[in-house]
């Protein structure tokens, strides 16, 4: 009886170490922080945005990434986004829908990162529709967040504020908040000559290089060699200007030298304030950036 016992003893501690052992391969690996909220650029539009596939409302939409807003601007969406998706009624005052929009708490979710965030609505002024994104996420929402763009890879991680360390391999650059901007200090040569300037961050930019405003070009045509016969047209999304090339030989920024960077520059613009703005075909070539934008902060790799 004592051998039968063991022997039926022996076996149900057999199956069950084998189901446990089945059911640890079952459990999830968790996510490590590398990859965790961690999205991929979505290949549309301009080359020079962040673009992230996501969903508000339950709507599949296209969001750029931009600090060039208020700081209250979270989401905006565009009326011809919102009207074709059902988010709007087209037949009701669009000032009504406005507010009621402004009223509606917006559920938005990118892949398995989820918010509620406030949402506006706006229609299109300057851009063509069709070259223009369903909605712009603003300095309200990016600066609740740390933001690591792998520039390289085409991601953006969005990390919690609460818990970021700065890497060691990385040095702070303290930025000034400056109306829709945060500008920080470089050295630019442009045909031979120094230009101590200030560069603002504009995420939004859509341009090659830097975009220099019409302000610029007024104080320095008379020092640069700048062909305004050839200038085209440039959108965005409150201001329309004419831009002609230039070429910068090349920056100094954060000890490091970038140089032959094909760049613009307004010669005629709706939009005068406009000063130095410097946007992501510039930054890439940091590899990967991280952005402290809700305590004026941006973080390059060590140089030295």
């Amino acid at each position: 009886m004592r051998i039968l016992f063991f022997f039926v003893f022996c076996i149900i501690q057999l199956v069950a170490c084998q189901t446990n052992t089945q059911q640890r391969k079952k459990e999830p690996e968790p996510v490590s922080e590398e990859s965790k909220f961690q999205f991929p650029f979505a290949d549309t539009l301009s080359p020079n945005w962040i673009v992230l596939n996501s969903t508000i409302y339950n709507k599949p939409c296209f969001l750029v990434i931009d600090n060039g807003t208020t700081p209250q601007q979270q989401l905006i969406l565009f009326k011809h986004y919102a009207a074709a998706k059902g988010i709007i009624d087209s037949t009701v005052f669009f000032g009504k829908e406005m507010k009621r929009i402004e009223n509606l708490p917006a559920p938005l979710a990118i892949r398995d990162f989820n918010d509620t965030v406030r949402a506006e609505l706006q229609p299109v002024y300057n851009a063509p529709v069709h070259k223009m994104p369903d909605g712009i996420l603003g300095k309200g929402f990016l600066s609740k967040y740390i933001l690591a763009v792998n520039y390289g890879a085409k991601t953006l991680q969005i990390m919690d504020s609460s818990h970021f360390m700065v890497p060691q391999d990385y040095e702070t650059i303290e930025m000034k908040p400056i109306g829709p901007f945060y500008s920080f200090s470089a050295d630019l040569f442009i045909q031979g000559k120094q230009f101590k300037q200030d560069l603002y961050l504009d995420l939004g930019n859509s341009h090659d290089g830097f975009l220099f405003g019409q302000m610029f070009y007024q104080k320095n045509k008379d020092k640069l060699n700048i062909d305004v016969r050839k200038t085209k047209e440039s959108f965005s999304q409150f201001s329309k200007s004419e831009v002609a090339a230039i070429l910068v030989d090349s920056v100094v920024i954060n000890g490091s030298v970038i140089k032959n960077i094909p760049s613009n520059i307004e010669t005629a613009s709706s939009a005068s304030y406009i000063p130095l703005l410097v946007g992501n075909d510039v930054l890439r070539r940091f590899g990967k950036v991280l952005f402290d934008l809700g305590h004026n902060k941006i973080y390059f790799k060590k140089t030295r």
